[in-house]
């Protein structure tokens, strides 16, 4: 990538009404220069297509050599067919197939949590009339704590 201006240039008010024109002069100049916007905001300013790409590429890479796997598998479950398979295809799009698995499953029973032994719940309850139904909170809430430490070995 090329090397940034050492020199930091200051933007002016053209450069809200000629950006362009401030990119241009900046990219025969310097592709990548450390910049002043309007209002004293301190920037870097990347106005050439290869430094751009080598920039994205070399943050790619650092992002990649930085992931880490999670401690523990990481299952989701919902009784929506269709949510299940939105969530799948998001763990698919986000290269996540080995750490994360989904599966049609309904939360007022047992899950399938197979040889899980320890990790983080999280859910998204409904919230309403559906959970307070019949003076049921207390006692659901008690029963899931149950089923919790039940997983976790408490």
């Amino acid at each position: 990538m090329t090397q940034a201006n050492t020199v930091v240039a200051h933007l002016g008010a053209d450069y809200f009404s000629e950006p362009y024109a401030v990119h241009a002069r900046l990219r025969a100049q310097h592709p990548v220069a450390q910049v002043i916007m309007p209002g004293g905001t301190p920037a870097w300013l990347i106005t050439g297509y290869a430094e751009a790409r080598a920039a994205l590429d070399r943050l790619r890479e650092e992002a990649r050599a930085n992931e880490r796997q999670p401690p523990f598998p990481i299952r989701g479950f919902d009784r929506d067919s269709d949510a299940v398979a939105a969530a799948r295809a998001n763990v698919r799009a986000a290269g996540l197939e080995r750490a994360v698995s989904v599966a049609e499953a309904d939360a007022t029973r047992p899950l399938p949590l197979g040889d899980l032994h320890q990790g983080l719940l999280v859910t998204n309850p409904p919230y309403g009339d559906r959970l307070a139904q019949g003076g049921q909170t207390h006692e659901r809430r008690q029963r899931d704590q149950r089923r919790v430490a039940e997983v976790g070995g408490q």
